[in-house]
This record gives C-alpha cells, structure tokens and sequence, in this order.
C-alpha cells in the first residue's frame, strides 16, 4: 500500500499522553506543510477516532499510560479499527531497548523515530512511509505478539549469581541482566534487571540482526 498524497493532503493522527509534546508535534508536522493533524493523549481515544476511518498515517508514542503504543499498532495491524490493516504508523520514542523496538520491527511499523525528533528525519520518515509498497501480513502474523513492555526487577528481587558473559545464541528463558546492553554509541538496548522470555529473546535477535556490531549480554542464570 502506497499512498498516492502530497504532504500537504495527508490525514495524521499524533499519538502521545505527554500534552506538551503532543503540542510540540504538532506544531512541527504544520511547519513542515501536514496541515490535517488531529491528536490524541492516549491509545483508547485514538482507537475511537480510527473508527472513522479518514487518517492516512499515524504518528505514535510508545509508552503511555492505558494502553501502550504497540498494541495501538497491533490492533490497526490486525484490522480491528477502521483503518485497513496497511496503513502507515510511525512509532516516535525515546525507548531504546531491544525488547521493545524488536516488538515494534516485528509488528510491522514504517519508521521508528527518536525523540525528540527532529524535523529533517521525520519528514523523510514520512516520505518513505507514505510511498513505499507495503502489504500487511495475514492478521495471525500479529496477533501473537506480545505488546507488553517488560519492566526491569527490583534490587530486592535480583537473583543471587555470579554474572556471566554470552552471546545472542546462549541466552535462555529466565536469565536475567546484570548489566544493561549498549551499543558502541553508548544507546541502551535493555535495562539491567530484565528477565529473558522467549518474546523477549525473539525481539532481541531481530534488533540485534541490524545492528554492525554484535553485543555481548552478562547475565545471572535464575
């Protein structure tokens, strides 16, 4: 699905709980000539205003209080709004861990942007978007993926080991990080404190296969 639109005629729904920064994306889509963006402050509302069906791209935050931005696009992706199930969703975030935008990669999005974001990326991430061929996958493709975000354990909650050194192909279920995973950039990949589940893993494999480098994760075995 391309979209056959000039900027200028594009529908975007912003997704984002924070006002400010809702307020702030907006501002930056109109100077960039979008000039039919509508908003939203949370995943429930932008599902009531997808119903309608008249928007073309979504821009969407990840982590939101209620539902969080990935099932948003899950839901869109499985063809429970009134969007078709192909259209355009860039996720806009600060998130930088593995587990979440390999959920996001695997859930199909357009583009990932990181906050803040500035205007010369977005608007290519836009372009692309709109104008690539895409087809979603068969609604069973996502249906089972997880869109939960896991949150790191406590200190009081760490497993008592001592930490060791392995690759992507030796991590198991239920290990847990010792130390967060940074790329050479110093961005991090996951938090320290995170329990490895088969999803997990799975999505740390597909950020991973994109990445130049190939990290090492110190982990305690549970």
């Amino acid at each position: 699905m391309s979209l056959n639109k000039t900027l200028s005629e594009l529908r975007v729904l912003a997704v984002d709980d924070q006002p400010i920064i809702l307020h702030m994306m907006a501002g930056v889509l109109n100077q960039l000539g979008l000039h039919h963006v509508e908003t939203a402050q949370s995943a429930e509302i932008a599902l009531a205003m997808l119903e309608a069906g008249n928007i073309d791209l979504v821009l969407v935050d990840i982590e939101m209080d209620g539902m969080n931005g990935l099932e948003l696009v899950k839901r869109i992706r499985c063809n429970q709004t009134g969007l078709s199930s192909a259209t355009p969703v860039l996720v806009v975030t600060s998130h930088t861990e593995a587990s979440v935008l390999g959920t996001a990669i695997a859930l199909d999005v357009n583009g990932i942007v990181a906050k803040p974001a500035k205007p010369e990326q977005l608007v290519h991430k836009i372009s692309e978007a709109i104008n690539a061929e895409f087809k979603a996958r068969p609604r069973i493709g996502y249906e089972v993926i997880r869109t939960d975000v896991v949150e790191p354990l406590e200190a009081d909650e760490l497993p008592v080991g001592q930490p060791q050194k392995v690759t992507l192909e030796h991590l198991e279920e239920g290990m847990v990080l010792a130390a967060p995973v940074t790329t050479k950039e110093g961005k991090i990949m996951l938090n320290q404190g995170i329990r490895l589940n088969s999803n997990t893993i799975q999505r740390i494999a597909e950020v991973v296969a994109l990445l130049d480098d190939q990290p090492m994760f110190e982990v305690i075995a549970d």
